[in-house]
């Protein structure tokens, strides 16, 4: 769900900032206008966006980075807290500030959606799965790995050490 929105937002012209606990100063091809590390965030979103920050933000880590994405909102600027991937205690939101600025939190859980309307959430995959098919949007492999490397994959993800997708690959025998 999350890439398919983030592509959605590319594919109607939206830039897009990517954050990484790791140095990477080179985005993937065609996929985000900048990589910067997670720390650097509101100072990067500022500097994107002539000062003004960011319309939206979409968070799948929790932790340190949706701190900095709270840091960094337009005024009537939406965080959608979309999982935890990080593991980290919950970030408390400043209520006032939220409501000064006009902004919002929202959260959205993919998993529990799919379990509550199938139906919806089916055919939103299958236009996305559709579009790429097309060529229209593009899945951002940053390497593909033996599958017998899948613990290695998991240690990379859970240390915030990859950009792109990790994809496993079946060896041929």
């Amino acid at each position: 769900m999350l890439f398919a929105s983030v592509a959605i937002l590319r594919f109607g012209g939206a830039e897009v900032l990517e954050y990484t606990e790791v140095d990477a100063s080179e985005p993937g091809p065609g996929q985000v206008a900048k990589v910067v590390l997670r720390d650097d965030l509101p100072g990067a979103v500022a500097a994107l966006t002539d000062g003004r920050g960011f319309d939206v933000a979409i968070d799948p880590a929790g932790g340190a980075a949706r701190r900095a994405s709270l840091d960094a909102p337009a005024r009537r600027g939406r965080l959608i807290a979309m999982g935890n991937a990080s593991g980290a205690d919950d970030v408390p939101s400043r209520a006032n500030e939220l409501w000064f600025g006009g902004e919002g939190v929202l959260g959205f859980n993919p998993g529990a959606l799919s379990g509550e309307r199938p139906e919806a959430v089916s055919g939103v995959l299958r236009q996305a799965v559709g579009a790429v098919l097309d060529g229209e949007l593009r899945v951002d492999v940053g390497e593909v790995l033996p599958l017998r490397d899948t613990v290695e994959a998991h240690r990379r993800i859970e240390g915030g050490r990859t950009t792109g997708k990790l994809v496993p690959a079946m060896e041929q025998e």
